[in-house]
């Protein structure tokens, strides 16, 4: 039964026959394992591709620029409803929800941690949010 890194590894196959002659070279940024071991079976050459994929995302078109204008402005307007909840009582986990919410809200994009502490949980550096 085909798997999907079996149909992924097809249409690579088929993009480097018709695009790269006989440069079969593919450089990867990240893959698991599977699908590295089915790159390996059409005798691909995978090279580390994260440098190349870097530079190539510091390239910014007139979109991702007009984006980034508005990063600052959205995530000023979600710390200061952060603030605007921040009353005796409330746990860290709910004042990060707002400010989640409001990131959310205003179109931002995933945030990776939920950095958010205070008091004594401010140190060591890193905690999480909590109750």
């Amino acid at each position: 039964m085909p798997t999907v890194a079996d149909a992924f590894t097809s249409e690579v196959d088929e993009l480097m026959r018709k695009y790269c002659g006989d440069d079969w070279r593919l450089a990867v940024d990240k893959m698991e394992i599977v699908g590295v071991r089915a790159m390996d079976k059409l005798g691909l050459d995978i090279i580390g591709g994260q440098r190349l994929l870097e530079q190539a995302r510091s390239i910014k078109d007139e979109n991702e620029l007009n984006a980034m204008r508005c990063c600052p402005s959205a995530a000023e307007s979600s710390m200061r409803s952060m603030q605007d909840q921040l009353l005796p009582g409330i746990s860290e986990n709910e004042l990060w929800a707002t400010q989640h919410y409001e990131n959310i809200r205003r179109g931002g994009e995933w945030i990776e941690t939920r950095l958010l502490s205070f008091g004594p949980r401010t140190n060591p550096w890193f905690n999480e949010c909590g109750p």
